[in-house]
């Protein structure tokens, strides 16, 4: 899995507050590359009527239409997460005790747990 973003830290955030002051959030259009899909951190604050991603790798395209199905699917963060490594980040975080929470410190023992078949056949279903 690929989450990185090219942008320099802090780039695509200062981009969003600067189109947020410009108020420059309602387009006809958005249209972006797949690349690392950093575009959808533009979509936190846009409103476009249409949204369009490409990219000339065909398996990029296949990754995002993936990932928004994902995202469709899922409630919340900790089961898109949960979907997409098939391990139950609400178990884990439960198992960390009160205010446990999967943090960058502690993800590596979340993806050393097995892989959970249930959620896995609730995500293909």
């Amino acid at each position: 899995c690929y989450f990185a973003s090219n942008d320099p830290y802090g780039e695509t955030l200062h981009s969003i507050y600067s189109l947020i002051k410009a108020d420059y959030l309602e387009l006809d259009r958005f249209v972006s590359v797949v690349g690392s899909f950093v575009a959808l951190q533009y979509l936190v604050a846009l409103r476009p009527r249409s949204i369009h991603f490409f990219d000339m790798n065909p398996y990029a395209i296949r990754w995002a239409k993936m990932l928004c199905e994902l995202i469709a699917i899922s409630k919340t963060p900790q089961q898109f997460i949960s979907r997409m490594f098939a391990r139950s980040v609400d178990a884990f975080e439960h198992s960390l005790g009160p205010g446990g929470r999967l943090t960058p410190t502690n993800q590596e023992r979340y993806l050393s747990l097995p892989i959970s078949d249930r959620i896995r056949r609730t995500t293909l279903a």
